[in-house]
């Protein structure tokens, strides 16, 4: 069932990208603007999502959205290996290495290793999701940290 991309207003984008917390969520999220309902709504995380936590605001955690600041209420939140890959947003694009990098069955090493890329690898993508990229590995699709892939750039 896809999820609806929303508008958002003046986002604000994500300085220091977290680092893995083993957290998830515990119910379909709402992710707001700010620590509160009365902040608009960004995005939706689905039930056992992985959550990077940047820090919290009373009962609220700041988190990274992919690639932006976003809020969950901390209480639909724990501890704990995600079920789920997190929330996707397609795209369709190709993708160079900048370095060797291992291809991962799901969003986190926790899932376990598929393969790797070498460095100068033009990798065709098909999602993003938090950290990390969605990629057509052989026959299936893998997943990569965005860190390891940059844009490709011609000259004509």
């Amino acid at each position: 069932d896809p999820v609806p991309v929303p508008v958002i207003i003046n986002p604000v984008p994500v300085v220091d990208s977290g680092s893995s917390t083993n957290m998830y969520t515990t119910t379909k999220l709402n992710v707001r603007s700010g620590p509160s309902t009365k902040y608009g709504k960004i995005g939706v995380l689905r039930q056992g999502a992985p959550v990077m936590v940047l820090g919290k605001t009373g009962t609220w955690y700041k988190i990274n959205y992919n690639g932006l600041v976003g809020y969950v209420c901390a209480k639909y939140v724990q501890q704990g290996n995600a079920t789920y890959g997190g929330y996707l947003t397609a795209l369709n694009k190709q993708m160079m290495t900048n370095a060797p990098v291992t291809v991962y069955k799901g969003t986190g090493a926790q899932y376990g290793e598929m393969g790797a890329f070498p460095a100068g690898y033009l990798a065709h993508v098909v999602a993003s999701c938090g950290g990390w990229y969605k990629v057509v590995f052989g026959n299936s699709y893998g997943y990569v940290q965005r860190a390891y892939l940059s844009d490709v750039c011609y000259a004509y």
